[in-house]
């Protein structure tokens, strides 16, 4: 499938030619609402676009060539997110690591347990501000990783 195409929803063929033309003409709309929203059919369509992450002072990209920190919005309004950030700061850091836009944030807080690069589990919040923070310092040079799925606010 070619970036920027969406599949067409799928037409059950019958011995009725009225239901066939009355399911090609709710189709035709469903797949012209889909294009404009930039969703596709739930069932085997790709998920949108990964969008990368405005990673704040301090922290970077664990691999900046491989965009392993980013997240997307799924059409049922799951925030899916998939990151790996590293502390570049010089010292041992529990900052903000980037913020999500309105739209992505969670209705609360959520507490995510993440691995670190020293092999620690530790935990980073999600807040209803959208700040992604880790709960306790993560020295300089170390990174951790979050993979998370939630409800998006309404």
């Amino acid at each position: 499938m070619t970036a920027g195409k969406f599949p067409k929803f799928a037409r059950i063929r019958t011995l009725n030619p009225e239901l066939d033309r009355l399911q090609d003409n709710i189709a035709a709309v469903l797949d012209s609402l889909a294009h404009s929203v930039q969703i596709t059919p739930i069932g085997g369509a790709p998920p949108p676009a990964w969008i990368r992450f405005d990673i704040l002072p301090g922290w970077a990209d664990l691999d900046a060539g491989n965009e392993l920190s980013h997240y997307h919005i799924d059409a049922l309004n799951y925030v899916h997110i998939e990151a790996a950030f590293k502390n570049v700061s010089g010292g041992a850091l529990a900052t903000t690591v980037a913020t999500l836009p309105k739209g992505f944030r969670p209705a609360g807080t959520i507490d995510v347990p993440v691995s670190t690069g020293a092999g620690a589990v530790n935990g980073v919040t999600i807040n209803e501000n959208g700040n992604i923070t880790p709960d306790a310092a993560i020295p300089n040079g170390s990174h951790f990783h979050i993979c998370v799925v939630y409800l998006a606010e309404e």
